[in-house]
């Protein structure tokens, strides 16, 4: 009996010294099939299973750790960067003959295959939002970490001809919005708390006014949602939320995740 219970400690110890072992080992693997697909992701030509996988690829950072996720920044900033051989040519040609086909030629080359990855993993269905939350992470880590400012260049790039001001569309706020969006409207009003829906509901009365700005993606043809964008994490000029005018005066009202 003494023999027996010295075998199940000595395996119950066993069990709780692998267990940390095998969840980083876990985790290693995401990261490294975040990065895979990535790869596959690139060299996808099939719309179908490219949707697939860039949602692959969101699910797996999600999953990421800080630690993995500053590793993972580090891999896109280094990892899908211009050819700088072909860069030079490029440069040469349109040097030597500065005609439209040169130009064309040497804009094709310069754009860093990143910026083809990040459309590609957008495709996935509430990839836009996704990506705005990446790159409010990745703002965090810029101080430490000056060599992700060619992957912040790219969003920033993408994101600038994503949330084209002429998508926004503005809409009057009442209380008969949807649920959902009035809770946002609660849990994120950035200047006055909101104790409420009784509070809420006597800040839209009919003699107030509370207006929203939406941004017309291309998801909402397949999906019918609009998105509210953080705007630290897309770009002040661009700036999108719900503006108030409550006797002549305006706040913002940050809406983040709205829609994703």
């Amino acid at each position: 009996m003494i023999e027996n219970d010295s075998r199940a400690s000595l395996g119950t110890g066993h069990h709780q010294s692998v267990t940390p072992m095998l969840q980083r080992f876990l985790k290693t693997r995401v990261l490294e099939s975040v990065q895979q697909n990535c790869r596959r992701l690139l060299s996808e030509r099939g719309e179908s299973n490219a949707q697939s996988m860039a949602r692959l690829i969101i699910e797996g950072y999600q999953q990421l750790n800080p630690a993995q996720r500053t590793e993972f920044f580090q891999f896109l900033s280094t990892g899908f960067n211009p050819d700088p051989v072909m860069v030079q040519e490029a440069a040469s040609a349109y040097a030597d003959q500065p005609n439209g086909v040169n130009l064309m030629h040497l804009f094709r080359v310069v754009e860093p295959p990143r910026q083809e990855l990040l459309r590609r993993i957008n495709r996935a269905p509430n990839a836009t939002g996704a990506l705005v939350r990446l790159r409010a992470e990745l703002l965090a880590q810029m101080g430490n970490h000056p060599d992700m400012r060619a992957l912040d260049a790219d969003l920033h790039h993408l994101f600038t001809s994503w949330f084209n001001p002429g998508f926004l569309e503005l809409h009057e706020i009442t209380w008969d919005s949807s649920a959902q969006l009035l809770e946002k409207i609660i849990q994120h009003e950035a200047v006055h708390a909101i104790d409420g829906w009784d509070d809420l509901r006597h800040r839209l009365q009919p003699d107030r006014r509370c207006f929203g700005f939406w941004v017309q993606t291309h998801h909402r043809a397949r999906t019918g949602a609009r998105l509210a964008v953080p705007d630290d994490a897309v770009d002040h000029r661009h700036a999108v939320g719900l503006r108030t005018r409550t006797a002549g005066r305006r706040h913002f009202i940050d809406l983040p995740g709205l829609g994703v």
